[in-house]
């Protein structure tokens, strides 16, 4: 004979205000079965204005099922309707940022919006990364960007920003004359902090300050750590303190050489002679004063000088060297060009016929 089949009644039960208002029968064999949701084509009775048909529950087991949700069918079914408020609440939370435009917080759902725009949030010193989402009724633990898809959803629902933090690199470099201990480091943005570096000398140099790209002097010791800048119109979270932020920068440690001075001799007998003084910063002649010394200040250390004998003072007296070379140091006490002289004219001692009148 022919195979018999079992053969069940799924009846959907619209009720509200205490009375049936609706009901479709549906027979089936048994198997998994689809029930409606919000776009399923349902009877009058099974639309209610201001809400959302967003489940249905089993009269004899009690189990609650989401609307489009797959169940077994192995039995007559009783299904009453579950409705939601179809007008439900966005809370933003931006963890301290703000938004660039207005945004509503209250939406009226509808079938045909699926989709709603969401405005991207702006921090200082923060990259947006997505909305995390978690509400109530059927929304489900998610991220998105700039779209939040309510197909079907029904319950307040919270957006809570996610941010990743910038990082800037901070460079330092040293001009002539020296080296830096640190050549650069990454930094967080609001958070990081910066160790800074130490300006080396070289010999013969002196550290004289760090300069920043626009060659501002910003430091003048040679341990130097870099200041956070106020960003201007934000602040904290308390919606007063300034914020201040770590910014990616150049520094330059810039050196000078050390000066020290230079000390010519000739004796006695070389006063007034006339010495020319040639090397770095210095091109110059002077006169032996008194003993026959002169000094010459503002010379660089470790620079190489020449002093070359010009003639003058007394004339009874040569030289037995007409120039001295040296390379100066830090202690100026080191810094003497000595000059020998030696009596090569003493007829004017001898002659008796010599008088003074």
């Amino acid at each position: 004979g022919c195979p018999l089949y079992a053969a069940f009644t799924v009846s959907f039960v619209s009720s509200y205000d205490g009375a049936e208002a609706g009901r479709v029968e549906q027979q089936m064999a048994g198997g998994y079965l689809s029930l409606p949701d919000h776009l399923t084509e349902v009877p009058e009775a099974f639309v209610r204005e201001g809400m959302i048909l967003c489940g249905w529950t089993d009269a004899e087991s009690g189990i609650s099922y989401d609307a489009g949700e797959q169940i077994l069918i192995s039995r007559d079914t009783l299904l009453y309707a579950v409705w939601a408020e179809s007008t439900y609440t966005i809370t933003y939370d931006t963890q301290g940022a703000f938004l660039p435009v207005s945004a509503a917080l209250s939406y009226d759902f509808s079938p045909e919006t699926a989709v709603l725009e969401i405005p991207v949030p702006e921090k200082a010193g923060c990259d947006f990364v997505c909305w995390q989402i978690s509400g109530e009724g059927n929304w489900k633990e998610d991220s998105c960007t700039d779209t939040l898809d309510i197909s079907g959803k029904y319950g307040d629902v919270t957006l809570t920003v996610q941010w990743k933090e910038r990082e800037v690199t901070v460079s330092y470099t040293a001009g002539e004359g020296g080296s830096v201990s640190v050549a650069w480091e990454t930094v967080a943005q609001r958070s990081g902090v910066a160790l800074g570096s130490v300006a080396i000398p070289a010999d013969g140099f002196e550290f004289e300050g760090w300069y920043n790209s626009l060659n501002e002097r910003v430091g003048g010791s040679e341990a130097f750590v870099p200041e956070m800048q106020v960003v201007e119109g934000a602040f904290l979270d308390d919606g007063q303190t300034p914020l201040c932020v770590n910014v990616q920068e150049s520094y330059t440690a810039m050196f000078t050489h050390s000066l020290t001075s230079l000390t010519v001799y000739a004796g006695e007998a070389g006063q007034g002679m006339l010495f020319s003084v040639v090397g770095p910063g210095c091109s110059t002649v002077v006169a032996a004063g008194p003993n026959g010394l002169v000094s010459i200040g503002g010379l660089e250390v470790n620079g190489s000088y020449t002093v070359t004998a010009l003639g003058g003072g007394n004339w009874r007296y040569g030289l037995t060297n007409s120039a001295v070379e040296l390379t100066l140091s830090a202690d100026a006490a080191e810094n003497t060009a000595f000059f020998e002289l030696n009596l090569v004219n003493d007829k004017w001692l001898s002659s008796e016929s010599h008088s003074i009148s």
